[in-house]
């Protein structure tokens, strides 16, 4: 008896790496996408971690009779973030009295709304985190 099926497992293994293939390329685009991700999320997380240390840093003005003219609450500051590799990033934290008229009416008068706004650049295009807190006028007693 003779065998017909010359070249069949020749064909069979080319259609088996062609699918191999496809699947491959299909987990290297979801991890392209998740690193994606999670570098974008670290630079979020980062941008906060500024806003708030900067923040932090004009406590030190709470309750010491700075009002909302005073220069002390007006900062623009760069940090560069580098996590050994080259390309490092570059934020810059913007601190401002927010606006009278963008203060809520019912505010106490004493208080002072100071806003930090973290820029940075990604592949994907600028982005923009921004924090209000608020500090006290008065002497603390």
């Amino acid at each position: 008896m003779r065998n017909h099926q010359k070249g069949f497992i020749l064909i069979d293994s080319l259609v088996g790496m062609v699918v191999l293939s496809m699947a491959l390329l299909g987990l290297a685009a979801i991890f392209m996408q998740s690193t994606k991700g999670t570098v974008a999320t670290d630079n979020q997380n980062k941008a906060a971690y500024i806003a708030n240390e900067q923040l932090s840093r004009l406590k030190v003005h709470d309750g010491q009779k700075q009002d909302r003219n005073s220069t002390v609450w007006a900062t623009t500051k760069t940090v560069s973030q580098s996590n050994g590799t080259s390309n490092g990033m570059t934020f810059t934290v913007i601190t401002e009295v927010v606006p009278a008229e963008d203060v809520p009416a019912d505010l106490h008068a004493d208080t002072i709304p100071v806003r930090a706004t973290v820029n940075w650049s990604e592949p994907t295009g600028t982005k923009q985190l921004e924090f209000i807190t608020y500090y006290y006028y008065g002497e603390r007693k």
